[in-house]
């Protein structure tokens, strides 16, 4: 069995997962999809659909999604480059 430690603290959401056993034990920070699209330059339309074909891990705790650091630092890493606005109606 899985226990977690949930801290809010300074808007950052850190999670330590450990096993009943004491065997595993793992401390990251985690953004909620909203606060990683306030932060960073990807919309919040861009992590949700990422989260739905799976080109990001996150962490599901009940209703709330988070994204480890980890990953938002690989995507950051992998030279994503924003969406350039051309001025044109995309409706």
């Amino acid at each position: 069995m899985l226990y977690y430690d949930i801290t809010i603290a300074d808007g950052i959401t850190t999670v330590n997962i450990k096993m009943e056993d004491g065997t595993m034990s793992k401390t990251e920070a985690y953004l909620r999809v909203n606060e990683c699209a306030e932060k960073y330059p990807m919309s919040n339309a861009w992590w949700r659909r990422a989260i739905l074909e799976r080109r990001i891990s996150v962490v599901r705790i009940g209703r709330a999604v988070l994204v480890p650091q980890s990953e938002i630092d690989r995507i950051l890493n992998e030279g994503f480059e924003p969406r350039i606005d051309t001025g044109r109606d995309t409706k």
